[in-house]
């Protein structure tokens, strides 16, 4: 597996969706199945891979009490 630092990638918007795929994403540590968090600005868009920890935390935070 190469050692990079940053890569770039150039496509088209079609249908506003943006497709990504190609060996690239496994090398950057994306693997198929693992959840993702996705971060919009304008002009800019950041996908990265979602912190399992943090996931739990989102899941204890919606935790309900059973009510009889």
């Amino acid at each position: 597996m190469p050692n990079f630092s940053h890569c770039e990638f150039y496509s088209r918007v079609e249908g506003r969706s943006v497709r990504l795929c190609g060996d690239w994403m496994a090398q950057a540590g994306f693997i198929n199945g693992m959840p993702v968090k996705i971060r919009m600005m304008k002009d800019c868009i950041v996908i990265t891979l979602q912190n399992t920890r943090e996931l739990w935390g989102c899941i204890e935070g919606m935790s309900v009490t059973y009510i009889n």
